[in-house]
This record gives structure tokens, C-alpha cells and sequence, in this order.
């Protein structure tokens, strides 16, 4: 698996696979609202991962028998970059507003989990075919910078108070996070085992 993340580090046209590293969606909400010092409804937009290309495989558990695939990867820092908007409260403070920001993620453990089963090639060979993923980010660390121009202020607090909070807030994005990465994943996971056959990947 490690031999197949260097290759896809810059895409592959054989398969039409684009660069991996950035890794970009379109969206992540977060909507955070407990009565604490945070009540948020954020949108990040045109988001890239940075980082993937240095991520190594720690383990690699297999289940043939429900075509089911658990890899995990761990490297030391993940960047998220992406446009914001957010409107809510830090604190006592309202807080609108949209920028840029930077999410900066220390030593991340990323955990993809995979479900399929067996489909026909048009070679009449038996290929897997992913039909679900499960992709998660579990940083150490986390710290948020968000930056406005035109709410300095603001944008500082926020970046302190959900730095501070980054547990609950990676939490509150995992499932965003997730989702967006799925679709991706799937398509890239497919285009794959599309061209190799089942028992080539996974010989007896």
C-alpha cells in the first residue's frame, strides 16, 4: 500500500487519477452549538489537504472473507487550507465574518476503512469494488488560524478559542470531513481495482 501512496502522490494518467497531494473537496460545514463558549455554523470552502505525500502505513488489516480493508497511516503534520464563513458567538463576542484559514494538525493518525464486494471486469475477471469508505483524522494537536482583514480581532479570537477547543472541534468536523473525502476516495479506490484484477492484488 505504501508503493501505491508514492505512486498516486502526483496522479496517474493510466488510471486518470489526479494528484493526491493536495487533496481537494469543495466543502466542509461545521455547525457547533453546546451553550459554552462556542456557538458556531462555519463553511469551509475550496479546501486542500497538504501533506498526504509523507504519510506512512502502519498497518494494513485485511477481512477477504467480507472484502473489507482497515489501513492506517500516520505522518507529522497535515495543513488544511480553505476559504471560511462563519457567523455565531466567541464567548459574548458575535462573530461574522469570512477569510482564509489554516488548520494545522501534529502528527495526525489517519484511519481509511473500505467495504466492498467482488464485481466482473471487462476482462471476465473478478474485481473488487469498493462500495463504502470511512476515512477519519485524529490529530495530537490541532490550531486554527483564521484571517479577516477586516475583523482582525475577531479572526484572533476565534483562532484562540477554537485552538484552545481543537479536540471538540476536529470531533465536530470529523464527520464533515469524512463525507467530503469519501466520494473522492471511492473514485480513486475504484479507478484502481477497475484495472487489476482480485486475484492479482490479492493472491491465494
Amino acid at each position: 500500500m505504501q508503493r501505491a501512496m508514492t505512486a498516486l502522490e502526483k496522479g496517474n494518467s493510466e488510471f486518470g487519477i489526479t494528484p493526491l497531494d493536495p487533496f481537494k473537496v469543495s466543502q466542509l460545514n461545521l455547525e457547533k452549538g453546546n451553550g459554552g463558549a462556542l456557538s458556531l455554523d462555519m463553511t469551509l470552502s475550496e479546501a486542500e489537504l497538504v501533506g498526504f505525500k509523507n504519510a506512512r502505513v502502519e498497518s494494513v488489516k485485511t477481512d477477504m472473507n467480507k472484502f473489507k480493508i482497515v489501513a492506517t497511516m500516520r505522518t507529522d503534520k497535515l495543513d488544511l487550507n480553505s476559504l471560511y464563513k462563519v457567523t455565531g458567538r466567541v464567548l459574548v463576542i458575535p462573530i461574522n465574518g469570512n477569510g482564509k484559514t489554516t488548520i494545522k494538525m501534529q502528527k495526525p493518525l489517519l484511519r481509511l476503512s473500505m467495504q466492498g464486494g467482488l464485481k466482473k471486469g471487462d476482462d471476465g475477471k473478478d474485481h473488487l469494488h469498493i462500495e463504502s469508505t470511512t476515512f477519519e483524522i485524529i490529530p495530537e494537536k490541532a490550531t486554527f488560524k483564521f484571517v479577516n482583514p477586516a475583523h482582525a480581532v475577531q479572526a484572533d479570537l476565534l483562532s484562540t478559542i477554537v485552538s484552545e477547543n481543537d479536540r471538540v472541534i476536529m470531533a465536530e468536523l470529523q464527520p464533515a470531513i469524512s463525507q467530503a473525502f469519501n466520494k473522492r476516495l471511492l473514485d480513486v479506490t475504484n479507478r484502481i481495482f477497475e484495472k487489476v484484477a482480485f486475484e492479482d492484488v490479492f493472491p491465494q
